[in-house]
C-alpha cells in the first residue's frame, strides 16, 4: 500500500522502560496513525522454540522477530495502549491510534491470553495499572479517554471544531496532549 505511513528508525530509541526492561520511545512526535513493521522470520506455528519476540499472524504461522533486529519488538504491553497490532497478509504493523508525545514510550496490548499466562501473574507494570486514573489525549483528529480498563472512547472533530476549539484556548499546549 503506498499511502502506508511508516515510523522512521530516526524518530524512535530504545532505552530502559519502566514498564519492563528496554521500551521503544518516541525522540519526536509521531502522528496518528503511522506505523512500524514487526519484523523476523516467518515460522510455522507448529515449530516455535520458546522466543520471547514471537507474534502470531494466523493459526498456522509466526513472527519470530527477536530484537535488536526487530524494532517493533522492543514495544511493551501496556492495558492502556497508544498504539495496536493490525496484520496484512503475512506482516504485522504496530500503528499509533493517537499522537505520540516526544518521550512517550509506545505500547500495545499483547492479548488476553499472553496478559493473563505471563503477565497477570506477576503483575502488569504499565502505566494503566501503575496509575488507573483515566488517560486524555488530544490529538489533531479527536479526543481520545482511555479507561483503566483499558477501553478507548473516542471524539473525532472537523478542522473548523479544532480551530474554534484552538481559539478559546490561550495555551495551546492544552490541545497538544501535553
Amino acid at each position: 500500500m503506498a499511502d502506508r505511513k511508516m515510523i522512521p528508525r530516526e524518530w524512535v530509541r530504545v532505552t530502559p522502560s519502566p514498564i519492563h526492561g528496554q521500551g521503544l520511545f518516541a525522540v519526536q512526535p509521531i502522528p496518528f496513525a503511522h506505523e512500524i513493521e514487526y519484523t523476523g522470520c516467518l515460522i510455522p506455528a507448529s515449530q516455535v522454540n520458546g522466543s520471547r519476540y514471537l507474534f502470531n499472524v494466523n493459526k498456522s504461522l509466526v513472527i519470530d522477530g527477536p530484537v535488536p533486529d526487530n524494532l517493533a519488538g522492543y514495544i511493551n504491553h501496556s492495558c492502556r495502549p497508544n498504539c495496536m497490532p493490525s496484520g496484512r497478509g503475512k506482516k504485522v504493523f504496530i500503528m499509533t491510534v493517537r499522537d505520540i508525545r516526544v518521550g512517550e514510550e509506545l505500547t500495545y496490548h499483547y492479548g488476553d491470553g499472553y496478559f493473563n499466562s505471563l503477565i497477570r501473574p506477576t503483575g502488569c507494570q504499565c502505566n494503566g495499572c501503575r496509575d488507573p486514573r483515566p488517560e486524555v489525549n488530544v490529538a489533531e483528529e479527536g479526543l481520545y479517554v482511555t479507561m483503566p480498563s483499558g477501553v478507548m472512547i473516542g471524539v473525532k472533530w472537523s478542522h473548523d471544531q479544532r480551530e474554534q476549539l484552538k481559539s478559546w484556548f490561550s495555551d495551546p499546549n492544552l490541545l497538544s496532549g501535553g
